[in-house]
């Protein structure tokens, strides 16, 4: 899965819009239509903004971990192993 499909999978979890996404990251509104469209990677500024705004590890949304999976408690399961990892606030 690319950077923007995570975002997109992610957003959708935490039940936020995308005007709201690109308006807390302070990036175009455009740019994540754009994006999910071309399936192109943000620059790594705008990638910083929207992994603090969804208040979740870059890593997380550059699939850096393939085989981890967000759980509804708030964890990040990492379906190789029976290990969680919770998600810290990277404010």
């Amino acid at each position: 899965m690319g950077f923007w499909a995570t975002v997109e999978k992610e957003r959708e979890y935490q039940e936020i819009s995308r005007k709201e996404l690109a308006f807390r990251a302070n990036i175009a509104y455009q740019g994540i239509s754009l994006g999910l469209e071309r399936d192109s990677m943000p620059g790594d500024d705008t990638a910083l903004k929207i992994s603090k705004v969804l208040n979740v590890p870059i890593e997380y949304l550059l699939g850096e971990r393939a085989t981890e999976v967000r759980c509804k408690d708030g964890t990040i399961k990492d379906s190789s192993s029976d290990s969680d990892i919770k998600i810290h606030n990277i404010e």
